[in-house]
């Protein structure tokens, strides 16, 4: 009588075909997923990680000059287009813009503030702070152009054109317009007695020193004529007598100057 069969080997010749363990050599079924054996896991061992060489250096000038890789998509999600690529570049280029538009043009902002201000409300008197003139005729001061009554005037001491008088303003006023009274008086004969100016220069000079000049001319006749200035921030203004009207022995008399600054 021979030796008794391995029962271990007997299972393993019924099964034909199978997974052959690695740890035994023994053949097994292939749903099997240990060992009939051994007991040894016959799932294969995961393949090794690929090894990654060290990152090459690349020359300063490609490193300078590269471009920054794409960060990677989702699935399903489109490379951006060249239109999509455009837009996100005008969109910095834009705000940009506008930042710089707003920075440059604020004096035409300001001037349109103040055109709208000073055209919605009332002006107010803007008496100046000082007043001189280049010459003075007898009991004629240059007080009395800005002394705010009518029966009382400047002249200079010589006639013809050419004297200059002059207001100071501390603080400095933006001006809107300016009332003057032409002639020694408002009376039909006192006013044709002396000389009257028929043309007027404003040299309007502002802090910063710019100057702006505004040439009126007067009707002959008493009363009160109105002129328009605009004028920002004005440290002085110089009024200068051009041609004249009336008796050329006479100097010519102003009665009254009256300003008008914005609100």
């Amino acid at each position: 009588m021979g030796p008794a069969a391995d029962p271990g080997r007997a299972a393993e010749a019924v099964v034909p075909g199978g997974s052959r363990c690695r740890s035994c050599d023994a053949d097994n079924a292939p749903e099997r997923t240990l060992c009939v054996r051994c007991g040894h896991p016959l799932t294969s061992a995961p393949p090794p990680r690929p090894t990654t060489p060290p990152p090459v250096r690349a020359p300063w000038w490609k490193r300078v000059f590269r471009r920054e890789p794409e960060a990677p998509r989702l699935a399903g999600e489109r490379p951006a287009t060249r239109s999509r690529r455009s837009r996100r570049l005008v969109a910095p280029v834009l705000v940009l813009a506008l930042l710089a538009a707003a920075w440059f043009g604020r004096p035409l902002y300001d001037g349109a503030f103040d055109f709208v201000r000073d055209n919605t409300t009332e002006p107010e008197a803007a008496p100046p702070s000082g007043k001189r003139a280049s010459s003075e005729a007898p009991e004629m001061p240059a007080a009395a152009a800005f002394d705010g009554v009518s029966n009382k005037a400047w002249a200079p001491a010589s006639p013809g054109p050419g004297a200059e008088l002059v207001a100071t303003f501390d603080p400095p006023v933006r001006l809107l317009k300016v009332i003057v009274l032409s002639g020694f008086s408002t009376k039909p004969e006192e006013f044709l007695a002396h000389g009257r100016p028929e043309k007027l220069t404003f040299r309007i000079v502002a802090t910063d020193g710019t100057e702006r000049t505004v040439e009126i001319r007067l009707r002959d006749q008493p009363g009160q004529q109105t002129f328009d200035l605009r004028a920002s921030d004005v440290r002085e203004v110089h009024i200068g007598i051009g041609s004249v009207y009336g008796p050329s022995d006479r100097p010519p008399a102003i009665a009254e100057v009256e300003f008008f600054r914005g609100r």
